[in-house]
This record gives C-alpha cells, sequence and structure tokens, in this order.
C-alpha cells in the first residue's frame, strides 16, 4: 500500500515539474485592447432608416391551379422517363428474342430441308427403276408396282394384277373388271379395306382338278398372286359349286365374292360358311383372319352355276395334307330337290356379310350387304 502511495506522489511531482518548465518557457500574453464604447459605434442623433431591401428577390407564392399544373408537369415527366426506359427494355428484349426466334427458325427450316431433301433422294432412288418405263410407254407408274409387272401395265392399265397356278400352266397378268378382260378381279367399295381376292376366269381346266379330293392329292395345292405391289402364296382348302340365278337356292345368292374387310362377326360366320360347302377335307379350318383368294370358274355341272376354287394365305413350304370326301356339304337347295333330300342348312339362308368402310373424316362405320348386292356380281357383269 505503502508502495503505490509513493509512486502516485512520484507521478505528481514529476507533473508539477513539466507544467512549470511549460509555463516559464511561454512568452508573454499581449495586452487585450481597450473596451469601445457604443456612442462609438451608434449615432443615437441619427434618425431610424428604412431597412435595406436584400437584392435578392422574394420568391413569388404560386396559385393553387400553377402549383397543380406544376405538379402534372412533374409526374408527366417522370411517366415519360419510366416509358422511355420501359421501352428500352422491351426493344433490347424484343432485339434478344427475335435474333434466339430467328436461330430457332433457322435451325427448324434447316432440319425440315434436310428432312424432306432425305425423302426426296430416298424417293428418287426407290423409284428410279420406273424411269426406263415411263419413258418407253410414256406413261405414269403407281407407286410402288413392283418391277416385275411393270410391262403388262405399261400394255394395259386395266391390269390390276398377275396370277399364277401351276396345276394348269396359268401365268397370266389380271384386269379390272369394268374392262371386261379375262381373268378380271372383283373390285373392293370405295373406303373399304380389300381382305379378299376373288378372281374370275373362263377357264374350265381347274374343275378337272379341284373338284374331287383325288384330283387334290394328285395336285401343287398352290396359287401366287400379285395385285402388282405385294406377293402372296395361298394353298388351296378345297373346291365348292355355288349358284348364280336366285331361283335355284330358294331366292339365295351366297356371297362369295366379297373382298372387302368385314366385321369380326362376319368374318367368321364368312370362314364358317365357307369351310361347310368344302367339297372334300383337307384337315384345315378356316379362321375369320385368314386371307383368301377365291377363283371363279364355269362349269358344266349345272346351269348358272360357277365353281370356286378356295385358298388361303398359309406357307405353302409346309407338306400339303391329305384330302378326304366330305358326306355332309352343303349345296345350294336344287341340288337337295333334286335327291330328294332335306336341306340341313337352311338355317343360312338369307345370310349376307357386314364389312367396314372409312370415310374421308377416318370414321369407320359398318355396311350391311343384301341380295341386290351380289345378284349381278358375276362373270357375265350384267
Amino acid at each position: 500500500m505503502d508502495e503505490e502511495k509513493d509512486e502516485i506522489a512520484k507521478l505528481l511531482e514529476e507533473y508539477q515539474k513539466q507544467r512549470s518548465s511549460k509555463e516559464s518557457s511561454r512568452e508573454p500574453d499581449a495586452p487585450l485592447p481597450p473596451p469601445v464604447r457604443r456612442t462609438d459605434i451608434i449615432d443615437f442623433a441619427k434618425k431610424d432608416e428604412e431597412p435595406a431591401k436584400s437584392t435578392k428577390s422574394k420568391k413569388r407564392e404560386r396559385s393553387p391551379e400553377e402549383q397543380e399544373a406544376l405538379l402534372q408537369k412533374k409526374q408527366e415527366r417522370k411517366e415519360n422517363l419510366k416509358n422511355f426506359a420501359k421501352n428500352t427494355l422491351l426493344k433490347i428484349r424484343s432485339v434478344i428474342f427475335n435474333k434466339i426466334t430467328l436461330i430457332i427458325i433457322l435451325a427448324i427450316a434447316v432440319i425440315i430441308g434436310g428432312f424432306f431433301a432425305i425423302k426426296a433422294i430416298i424417293h428418287s432412288s426407290q423409284t428410279a427403276y420406273l424411269k426406263p418405263y415411263e419413258q418407253r410407254y410414256n406413261i405414269e407408274f403407281p407407286e410402288g408396282i413392283l418391277e416385275d409387272y411393270c410391262d403388262y401395265y405399261g400394255e394395259n392399265q386395266s391390269t390390276t394384277g398377275f396370277l399364277k397356278i401351276s396345276d394348269i400352266n396359268l401365268s397370266t397378268p389380271v384386269y379390272t373388271k369394268d374392262s371386261k378382260e379375262f381373268p378380271a378381279a372383283e373390285d373392293t367399295a370405295e373406303g373399304a379395306e380389300q381382305n379378299n381376292f376373288v378372281i374370275y376366269l373362263q377357264d374350265k381346266s381347274l374343275e378337272k382338278i379341284y373338284a374331287t379330293a383325288e384330283g387334290y392329292n394328285s395336285s401343287s395345292a398352290e396359287i401366287y398372286y400379285s395385285d402388282l405391289f405385294n406377293e402372296y402364296s395361298f394353298r388351296v382348302v378345297g373346291a365348292f359349286y355355288t349358284n348364280m340365278n336366285v331361283q335355284d337356292d330358294n331366292g339365295y345368292i351366297f356371297p362369295y365374292n366379297t373382298t372387302e374387310k368385314m366385321t369380326a362377326k362376319s368374318a367368321g360366320s364368312f370362314a364358317e360358311r365357307i369351310g361347310s360347302r368344302l367339297l372334300y377335307d383337307t384337315k384345315t379350318t378356316i379362321t375369320r383372319q385368314d386371307r383368301m383368294i377365291l377363283i371363279s370358274c364355269p362349269t358344266d355341272y349345272r346351269d348358272n352355276f360357277r365353281f370356286v376354287v378356295v385358298g388361303i394365305m398359309r406357307n405353302t413350304a409346309q407338306e400339303k395334307p391329305e384330302a378326304t370326301a366330305r358326306s355332309n356339304v352343303h349345296f345350294p337347295q336344287i341340288i337337295y330337290d333334286e335327291g330328294n333330300q332335306n336341306n340341313p342348312y337352311n338355317f343360312s339362308l338369307g345370310w349376307y356379310p357386314e364389312y367396314e368402310i372409312t370415310d374421308g373424316e377416318g370414321n369407320i362405320q359398318t355396311v350391311q350387304t343384301e341380295l341386290k348386292d351380289y345378284q349381278f356380281k358375276h362373270p357375265i357383269f350384267k
């Protein structure tokens, strides 16, 4: 404690020494001037004068109308500045957007142009084989026609197919029914998809082979047909007789010459009715999914009858089945009448198929056919 007091005393002593040293070294202050009397400054005898006017003009107060106008101008300037900034930003964005849009449009145009260019090149390469035929025959060929049939089409534009049946050494073009030439193909209703092929011959030689099981067993049972765009192989599964006059089957004509794609129910009924009419059994069941070819031929079996050979699209490389005669064949009514027999298939009389068509808007509709649709669909082309 005593040590702390001694330390404080030393500090105070040192402070006093420094203060004394400063005071001794400072020069003496100059004497202050005497005070000035008020009378020496102001002349009380002089009259009061008006205060001097300020050189600065006094600000004039504005009327409320002027203030309102001024405020409106300020608002207009502020709004104009805001609009200017906004428009400038929009222009900048527009320039950027237009450049991006232009780039995108150009890129899309290049892609589309490239696509069509490639498509045109492919199309040109795919149709190049037609050029010599178009020059040779001076006609336009249908796109997709197979080259094997170009000469046939070039010589006769009524050509609609090509038929090969080795059993009778037949290899011939097939024509449209409207051309009145044979062999002729049954046409298909507008808007309907073609499912079956019906070919009319004026040759009776097929009947000699396919009218019996024995003849079938000695045949190739193969039919080749092309619609000029595709080639098909059919395996013969049998044959049947049918009438062309309604009086030979209780007012009924079996619609074997239906080419249109039918509804599922009608396709099933059609396959079943074809199967019931076959003269022999080849151990093959015709289903509604089968695409058929029906070769309609003239016959001496009976007046106004046709002999029809039936083929279904199958792998003809497979072994041909053995045929056996059937005892319950469905014939037209006149055959039962001549044999004094009952017709076990009376229930099927009056059946006609329902097929599908597609209109211009892509809507699928069904068409129910009837007798008048088939009464004149025969080789006489009435």
